[in-house]
């Protein structure tokens, strides 16, 4: 007996299992990682490059605010809050949409592209009439930020 006990050898542990290399699992999960890091990169590339007219938009606002702060020329505002508002509607939708567009077609038209009513109110109706009356009663602010909401609103949908 003392024979047979002497053969016997220590149990041998296998070897510790290694971190390298990665199951198949693993690689699966850090393709698909990598994969959705490129795509919402690319998204957020996109939308930058589609924001970008818009936050131009919201700088040259913030300017014609200033400067009526400085200058409180009602009707010089509605003019130059007109123009601002065509340059951004042309970036935004067709030419041949846009350009051609006057009155209450082009009111409907802004209020289109921010999916609200903003414009076809009283208040922004002031961009059809004020430039063509001799003293009008323009609240410039209220304009300004009505000006400030729609730009909101066309960034939402944009």
């Amino acid at each position: 007996m003392d024979e047979a006990l002497s053969r016997l050898r220590d149990i041998h542990l296998p070897q510790p299992v290694s971190w390298w290399p990665p199951a198949t699992g693993w690689w699966v999960l850090l393709l698909l990682a990598v994969v959705l890091l490129g795509l919402l990169f690319w998204w957020r590339l996109k939308r930058r490059r589609h924001q970008a007219p818009l936050r131009a938009a919201s700088a040259a606002l913030a300017q014609l605010e200033q400067a009526y702060q400085g200058q409180r020329d009602a009707v010089r505002l509605v003019q130059e809050l007109s123009v601002l508002l065509r340059r951004i509607a042309l970036t935004l939708a067709p030419r041949e949409q846009v350009a051609s567009r006057h009155g209450e077609a082009w009111l409907s038209q802004l209020d289109d592209l921010a999916c609200g009513i903003y414009f076809q109110t009283e208040l922004g109706r002031t961009l059809l009439l004020a430039p063509y009356q001799k003293d009008p009663a323009i609240d410039g602010y209220a304009l300004l930020q009505l000006t400030r909401n729609w730009l909101n609103g066309v960034a939402r949908h944009v």
